[in-house]
């Protein structure tokens, strides 16, 4: 998410400032003014919205580097030349083409080194003066899923969970790594890389899994959505609330008397390849943002890695096609037992695949993230009901 995308949501600017003073506050023990201004001729700290970074008017090859990085786009040259180029024009531009500026009362604990990135919930302060990174939770914003990542690393039980440096309230230290997401790194690697992710995740599930039955599984599901989507529907005034409603209830009533053993296990939640890091000094690979960590079924991390079901039209093709060889292999990469029924399957998918969609709306403040239901009204528009 760009800081363009956060200006249709949330008031990002005041956000940094508030978000920035407790930061200082909480990590280097000091009170600072902030303060966001338009006029950014002869300012220290540069906003990019388009970029979604702050930088040093004159930032450091590093910082530089990892800006070409992020836009590294494989598979699509036009457009990584055409930012690429755009990158060039606003470094070489001095501020030119930045929106606006920040200015600190203390400027001690920034360098040429150092890049702020705000996402979803978080603002992320690379240092690579220093070798590390703060993240620390956007003002105002809920703390359900910065705790949970907190629970998985601050003390990690695999190796490809990157552990902390140190922690505090709302905000948490890592090591610092050189390379990029599994979505930057070239074709020819990527099936390489890709293997290992999928061998550490085994040894993941392996600890993690249980065998619970269909139907109860389902009407569980199925009851603590009901109740989520109510929620949402009188906080944040959705306008799909009955064509969810509708797709929960299909699936409940379809599968409630299924007594097939299926496989539950503690899942990343979210494993798409921007959430796969490549450490390109160690040449080691860390699975990162653990946020969405949760019991769902064995099922739910290989759709969103194979079939790439953050993207847009992704979940339904997957759904459509999931009597197709190919995809009912992807499917079920983690199952022992290859001759699942494709529609309880399908089913239990799509109730988890929304829990993902209200349990991120639900967490935002305030009215933000309508936008997200909205994605899954979308999918569900798409996919062949008639198959069911």
């Amino acid at each position: 998410m760009t800081i363009l995308e956060m200006f249709e949501r949330e008031d990002i600017y005041g956000i940094l400032e508030t978000t920035m003073r407790h930061y200082y506050k909480e990590v280097y023990h000091k009170d600072i003014e902030v303060s966001i201004t338009k006029s950014h001729f002869g300012k220290r700290l540069l906003i990019y919205p388009r970029l979604g970074i702050v930088v040093s008017r004159f930032p450091s090859w590093a910082v530089i580097r990892r800006t070409y990085v992020s836009f590294d786009v494989q598979g699509n040259l036009p457009k990584k030349l055409f930012a690429w180029a755009y990158i060039t024009l606003c470094f070489l531009t001095f501020g030119l083409l930045a929106d606006a500026s920040i200015k600190l009362s203390d400027y001690s604990a920034w360098a040429r080194g150092t890049i702020l990135i705000p996402s979803n919930r978080k603002l992320r302060i690379y240092r690579y003066d220093k070798g590390y990174v703060d993240s620390i939770l956007k003002d105002g914003f809920n703390d359900y899923y910065f705790n949970k990542e907190l629970e998985v690393r601050r003390n990690p039980q695999f190796d490809f969970i990157l552990g902390l440096l140190d922690s505090g309230n709302r905000w948490y230290r890592e090591v610092l790594l050189k390379g990029r997401c599994l979505v930057r790194v070239s074709p020819n690697k990527y099936g390489i890389y890709l293997k290992r992710v999928l061998a550490d995740l085994s040894a993941f599930y392996e600890r993690n899994t249980e065998a619970v039955v269909a139907g109860q599984y389902v009407c569980q599901l199925a009851d603590e959505y009901e109740d989520k989507l109510q929620k949402v529907i009188e906080q944040k005034h959705i306008k799909c609330g009955d064509k969810v409603g509708k797709v929960i209830e299909r699936v409940k009533e379809s599968f409630r008397e299924s007594r097939a053993q299926i496989p539950i296990t503690l899942t990343h939640g979210d494993l798409q390849t921007g959430n796969v890091y490549l450490d390109e000094e160690t040449d080691k690979i860390y699975i990162i943002d653990w946020e969405t960590v949760k019991k769902k079924s064995i099922w739910y991390d290989s759709v969103t890695i194979f079939c790439e079901t953050r993207r847009k039209d992704k979940f339904s093709g997957m759904i459509n096609a999931r009597f197709d060889a190919e995809v009912k292999k992807d499917v079920l990469y983690y199952d022992t037992d290859k001759a699942r029924d494709m529609n309880l399957v399908a089913g239990i998918l799509l109730l988890e695949e929304l829990g993902f969609f209200l349990d991120e709306i639900i967490d935002l403040p305030g009215e933000m993230g309508v936008e997200i239901i909205e994605r899954y009204e979308y999918e569900i528009d798409h996919i062949d009901w008639t198959t069911f």
